[in-house]
């Protein structure tokens, strides 16, 4: 059995894992609404009172989710010239990882974005389990396979 039979036979999913899918679910809304409450209040602080440290606020909770989501590539392609399987990128970018699965046209986008730069045949990989989701940037499990089975010579 390799790594995708594993894949194609996890299972469904549980009450538990639906009342935690719920549960995030509005836990992210409420983030997403304080979030914009958080956004109007700055805007009339600067609009009304013109105060510097509003709009230096306004612009680090704008810049904060841009640099976020472009520190993703970079990221990727560091790990991967470095030859380093980080298995905290898929918990690190978790929302960018399962955007990838759950959103196709981001996740074309997203996924060439991660390999723009990357060493060759290094891939999200997702992985479905009863203890729920995880995504790994790794090294394309028949081409590591491969090296396990046949390690390339020192070259002398």
């Amino acid at each position: 059995m390799d790594l995708t039979d594993y894949i194609d036979m996890s299972p469904g999913p549980t009450m538990q894992q639906s009342s935690a899918s719920a549960s995030a679910s509005l836990a992210l809304l409420i983030f997403g609404i304080a979030f914009a409450a958080f956004c109007v209040w700055l805007t009339v602080r600067i609009v009304n009172r013109r105060e510097r440290w509003a709009k230096w606020m306004l612009a680090g909770v704008v810049a904060l989710p841009i640099l976020y989501v472009a520190s993703f590539g970079p990221v990727c392609w560091i790990t991967s010239r470095a030859n380093v399987e980080c298995h905290a990128l898929g918990v690190c970018y978790q929302p960018l990882a399962s955007a990838m699965w759950r959103i196709e046209s981001w996740g074309a986008t997203l996924d060439a974005y991660s390999r723009l730069y990357a060493a060759p045949n290094w891939v999200w990989t997702r992985i479905d389990s009863q203890y729920g989701t995880a995504y790994f940037w790794s090294l394309h499990w028949s081409v590591r396979e491969k090296l396990q089975h046949h390690p390339e010579e020192p070259s002398g």
